[in-house]
């Protein structure tokens, strides 16, 4: 599970609702997410536990550039994963809510949700998830090194 360095773009559309929601992600796994809404675009009838959604994630076109080395799986639908033209990938999927709360400045809801991703959607999130750690853990590096510069 990561935190996304720039903001993930998600169309969540919950059991229930003729209309998607616009939502950042602001956690990540290949097991589910969490997205925020602002206390007026929450939709308090359409979020509970266990309400079924659908949601298409954005996510940066670079993850399924090295997802191409591996031709041994067929290609994704186009209802899995679509490429946008401004050099993104959108995966979509079916999940549940899992958790609903409000944050602790209460202008704010963080929705858990359990996602369902198929195989090759389920490979570019590992991806990115991976990607994504190296660069916190490249992070954490450079700052244990100005720290022990200054300590010296």
């Amino acid at each position: 599970r990561v935190e996304p360095e720039e903001p993930l773009v998600a169309r969540i559309r919950f059991e229930g609702s003729p209309m998607e929601f616009l939502a950042p992600i602001v956690d990540i796994s290949a097991e589910g997410g969490a997205a925020e809404f602002e206390h007026y675009m929450f939709p308090m009838r359409l979020c509970y536990k266990g309400n079924p959604l659908t949601i298409s994630i954005t996510l940066p076109d670079n993850i399924s550039q090295k997802i191409k080395k591996f031709p041994t799986r067929p290609l994704p639908s186009p209802s899995e994963m679509r490429r946008e033209p401004a050099g993104a990938v959108v995966l979509s999927t079916t999940g549940r809510v899992t958790s609903v709360r409000v944050e602790s400045d209460g202008n704010r809801y963080r929705v858990g949700m359990r996602l369902f991703f198929k195989d090759l959607a389920r490979t570019v999130i590992l991806q990115y998830i991976s990607q994504r750690q190296s660069e916190i853990i490249r992070d954490l590096g450079m700052l244990a090194d100005e720290l022990y510069k200054i300590k010296k």
